[in-house]
């Protein structure tokens, strides 16, 4: 990862590895985010590459992501960057929608799976591929 000048003054972050589409740029926020330690930013980005993988039919991947990051609200709360910023839609409408795609074990699988992980072990599965 480097940093470079922005044409604001600002310095920019740019991550070796290429992304494309909305679901790399997430990525690389999780990346910087989960470096930085900022727990709050992390669970945003895991909610949020969470609503893509729902988008791309990778219902799996998206419980097992929603769940990690419910896990780490229930276990640190909220902070402050929810206040500012709307968060994906995980209601239970649409993990009613993941789990009709899934079938009740499945679902249940994934989300146990989710809620077990350690925060870095979330960032690492949302990371990859998928």
């Amino acid at each position: 990862m480097s940093c470079s000048p922005g044409s604001t003054g600002r310095a920019r972050v740019r991550s070796p590895r290429r992304s494309t589409g909305a679901s790399g740029f997430l990525k690389e926020g999780l990346s910087v985010a989960a470096e930085a330690g900022d727990e709050t930013s992390v669970v945003y980005y895991l909610e949020s590459v969470a609503a893509v993988a729902g988008q791309q039919d990778n219902s799996r991947r998206a419980v097992r992501l929603l769940a990690a990051a419910a896990a780490m609200l229930q276990a640190r709360g909220s902070g402050w960057l929810h206040a500012y910023v709307p968060r994906a839609a995980h209601d239970d409408g649409v993990l009613a929608v993941l789990r009709s795609h899934l079938g009740d074990t499945a679902f249940a699988e994934a989300w146990a799976w989710g809620s077990s992980v350690s925060g870095r072990d979330a960032v690492d599965y949302a990371l990859e591929t998928g």
